[in-house]
C-alpha cells in the first residue's frame, strides 16, 4: 500500500514521497516541460511506478522554468536527506525538461543511474544557440543550474533519444560531458516516450533499467519490430522526408500517424501544411477541417483553413474561416489574408458585372 507525503512546497515547486512499497529502488522524477505546468499534479510516471511497487519521490513545478527556481537550492537537500541511510539502488527519472534536470542533479542527489527521455542539455542560447523549441521560457528565466556545474561520474546515464531530431545535437553536448550509454530510437521524435508508450515498450525498458545496467542493443530488435505501430514514428519519419524535399513520401508517412491516431490535431494540422505544400487543396481543407473541428478556439487552425478554401477556389467560406481567427487572435497576418480575400472578391464582382 503506496503512502504519499508532501516533503516541500513552495508554491512554485513540489517534493513528494510516494512509498511504502519497501522496493529495492527508489526513483527520483521531475515532470516534463508541458503546456500548462500544476505544481499539485501527479508525478511523472507516478501511477506506473506505484502499480510496479517502486518507491519514488516526485518533483513537481508551477512553470516551465527548467528546474532554475531559487527553490531548487532547498528542494535537493529535502530529497538528499529522504535518501540519507538508504542503501538500496537511486535512479533518476525524467522527460525532456525532467531529463535535463534528473541529469544536471544526479551527481548531488547521489543517483546510481538516470534514465533520460530525450534529455536537453539547456535551453540557455549562450550554450545552445541552435535550440530556438523552448524560446518562450527564456523570458524570466535565470540559469543557475548549468549541467555543466556537476555532471559527476558516479551514475550511469541512459539517454534514450531520437537521433533524428534536433535531441541529436543536445546528447552530443552531454556526450562531450562525461560517457553516456545512448539508446537511439530512430524517428521516435520529440519527446521518445510518446514513441515507447505506443509501441508497448515504455515500461519493459523503463523496469529494466530501474533495477540494472543494460546494453542498447538488448532493446534494438524490438524497437525495429514494433516501430510502424507507432504514430509518432510516422509522424516524426515524414518531418525528416519533408525536410530532404521528398513531400510525397512524406505525405505518405504523414497519412499513416493519422490513421493510427485520427484525433491527433498536431497530425492533421501538419498533413494540411504539407498538403498545400503538394498544392491537393482538397486534402489540405479538409485536414484544417478536422483541425477546427477538434480545436475551435485555435486561431492558426483557421487561419490556414482560409489559405486552403482560397487556394480551393472558395472565397465566401474563406472569408468566414479568416474572421474568426481574427476574431480568437487579431494578428496582422490574419488581417492582411482577410483584405486579399476581400480584394479577391471585388474583383470578381466586378467581372461578373462587366
Amino acid at each position: 500500500m503506496s503512502e504519499a507525503r508532501t516533503l516541500f512546497d513552495d508554491g512554485g515547486v513540489r517534493v513528494r514521497a510516494v512509498d511504502g512499497h519497501g522496493s529495492d529502488v527508489v526513483v527520483v522524477t521531475f515532470a516534463p516541460w508541458q503546456r500548462q505546468q500544476n505544481v499539485a499534479a501527479e508525478g511523472f510516471g507516478e501511477t506506473f511506478l506505484a502499480s510496479s511497487g517502486i518507491d519514488a519521490i516526485h518533483v513537481t513545478c508551477a512553470r516551465n522554468d527548467w528546474y532554475q527556481a531559487e527553490a531548487m537550492a532547498a528542494v535537493i537537500p529535502t530529497i538528499t536527506a529522504a535518501l540519507e541511510g538508504q542503501s538500496r539502488r537511486r535512479v533518476g527519472y525524467g522527460s525532456s525538461m525532467g531529463g535535463f534536470a534528473a541529469l544536471t542533479f544526479s551527481a548531488a542527489l547521489g543517483l546510481d543511474s538516470v534514465i533520460a527521455l530525450s534529455p536537453q542539455y539547456s535551453v540557455d542560447r549562450a550554450l545552445v544557440s541552435f535550440e530556438t523549441r523552448w524560446a518562450e521560457d527564456l523570458e524570466a528565466l535565470r540559469w543557475r543550474y548549468p549541467m555543466t556545474a556537476g555532471p559527476g561520474e558516479r551514475a550511469t546515464w541512459n539517454l534514450l533519444y531520437d537521433p533524428f531530431s534536433a535531441d541529436a545535437r543536445h546528447v552530443d553536448l552531454i556526450r562531450a560531458l562525461r560517457p553516456v550509454t545512448e539508446f537511439r530510437l530512430p524517428f521516435s521524435g520529440h519527446p521518445s516516450g510518446d514513441f515507447l508508450k505506443q509501441t508497448r515498450l515504455l515500461s519493459k525498458m523503463v523496469l529494466t533499467l530501474l533495477r540494472n545496467d543494460a546494453e542498447p542493443a538488448r532493446f534494438r530488435p524490438a524497437v525495429r519490430c514494433r516501430r510502424r505501430r507507432s504514430a509518432a514514428y510516422w509522424r516524426q519519419l515524414a518531418r525528416v522526408l519533408a525536410g530532404r524535399q521528398n513531400l510525397p513520401a512524406a505525405m505518405r508517412a504523414l497519412t499513416q500517424a493519422v490513421t493510427l491516431a485520427p484525433g491527433h490535431l498536431d497530425y492533421r494540422y501538419a498533413q494540411g501544411q504539407l498538403a498545400m505544400k503538394l498544392r491537393d487543396y482538397t486534402m489540405a481543407v479538409g485536414s484544417f477541417e478536422a483541425a477546427v473541428a477538434g480545436s475551435p478556439t485555435t486561431a492558426q487552425y483557421y487561419y490556414n483553413l482560409a489559405r486552403a478554401l482560397r487556394a480551393a477556389g472558395k472565397p465566401e467560406p474563406a472569408l468566414e474561416a479568416v474572421r474568426q481567427a481574427i476574431l480568437l487572435n487579431p494578428r496582422e497576418e490574419y488581417s492582411g489574408l482577410l483584405q486579399r480575400l476581400v480584394r479577391d472578391n471585388g474583383e470578381r464582382g466586378s467581372a461578373s458585372a462587366s
